[in-house]
């Protein structure tokens, strides 16, 4: 974890994946996860209307056993990359981490995407800065805490189940984050966002 002084703190986790995408070779990439093709993922392990298997014919859909190793283990690099330094890739990584246990090809490919998003993006980190108003009451600077929550409805294709998640922002950094998938099926989205 690198941290940088300079009036804020800026915290970032860059160093320890340098060695995954040298071995990858890869180059940037703006989003973690393609949706210009529209792919998800199914609880089967199977895209839904992919169009990287019709762009590559040859490449299997079916589990391969030589690949649990290699995409366990780079789902668990970004994993640690993500926490409290990358909340941007929470989602993406929560995708991806429902077939660690009978990942495909494609599984790997969505995997090496979220590299190509670090590579483009490894700038990017955590900054902390002081107060710079002073609060109503006394001429001492005050924190500016903001909070955001919010619910998708039936955003799982497989089970039809719905994410909440809140966000804090204490002077405009994260501090806290979380996303879980609601445990019963939503009606609707106002019930949706009442569950959560």
């Amino acid at each position: 974890m690198s941290i940088a002084y300079d009036s804020k703190i800026v915290v970032s986790r860059y160093e320890h994946l340098r060695g995954r995408l040298v071995c990858y070779t890869c180059n940037g990439t703006l989003t973690p996860i393609d949706t210009v093709r529209k792919e998800r993922l199914t609880r089967k392990s199977q895209f839904v209307q992919t169009s990287l298997s019709e762009a590559n014919p040859g490449l299997e859909e079916v589990c391969n056993s030589d690949l649990h190793p290699e995409y366990q283990s780079l789902v668990g690099s970004l994993m640690y990359h993500m926490t409290a330094t990358r909340p941007d890739l929470a989602y993406t990584i929560s995708v991806l981490s429902k077939f660690n246990s009978s990942p495909t090809v494609q599984h790997l490919l969505q995997a090496k995407r979220v590299l190509q998003y670090i590579q483009q993006t490894k700038s990017l980190g955590l900054c902390y800065t002081a107060p710079n108003t002073p609060s109503e009451s006394s001429d001492r600077l005050s924190p500016h805490l903001i909070g955001f929550s919010d619910s998708n409805w039936a955003g799982d294709l497989g089970d039809r189940k719905s994410t909440s998640g809140y966000l804090f922002m204490l002077e405009g950094t994260a501090i806290a984050c979380r996303a879980k998938k609601q445990t019963m099926v939503a009606l609707s989205s106002t019930e949706a966002e009442y569950i959560g």
